[in-house]
Formats: C-alpha cells, structure tokens, sequence
C-alpha cells in the first residue's frame, strides 16, 4: 500500500516527513535514500500504539492543504512491508 509522506528539508540538510495518513507521525532522515526505512519505522511505531481503525489512503486531491505553502514536496511510501506485520485489527 502506498501512503502520501510529505518531504522538508531543513537548513541542517536532514529531511522531515510527515504522513499524514497516521496522525502525528513526523520522523526525519539523514539522506534522501533512508526516507522509506524512516518512515517505515515511524509508522510501525505508530501502528503498534493505534486505538483508531487505519482507513484507506488519502488520495492526491485530499491532501491537506496547509502543506501547500510549505517548501517541500509530496512522496509516496509503500507501507505493505510494515502494514502486513500487524494482524488484522489492529492499526484498521
């Protein structure tokens, strides 16, 4: 499954990504190449202390628009590797 991340890069050189998807997951990484594991790891984190169902991914056009005048850009990141470690249930 594909999740929206949104990418910043701050004035230290490291990136910050947001996923929306999962309420209050922000995480950050030291190189572009290490974006996917971060956020992988940060959703699982995530996923083991949820209470609420995990809906479908947010399509493009909804998107939270306060991102919208923010420096940064809109990825996506494939969650199946950490989603399908969870029962079903939990995290949905």
């Amino acid at each position: 499954m594909q999740y929206f991340a949104f990418v910043e890069r701050d004035a230290n050189r490291r990136y910050s990504i947001t996923l929306p998807d999962f309420p209050g997951c922000v995480t950050e990484a030291t190189s572009l190449s290490g974006i996917t594991d971060a956020a992988q790891q940060a959703v699982s984190v995530h996923l083991a202390r949820c209470v609420t169902p995990l809906g479908k991914p947010l399509r493009a056009e909804m998107l939270p628009p306060s991102f919208d005048t923010r420096e940064g850009y809109w990825m996506l990141v494939d969650m199946a590797p950490v989603i399908e470690t969870y029962p079903p249930g939990v995290g949905w």
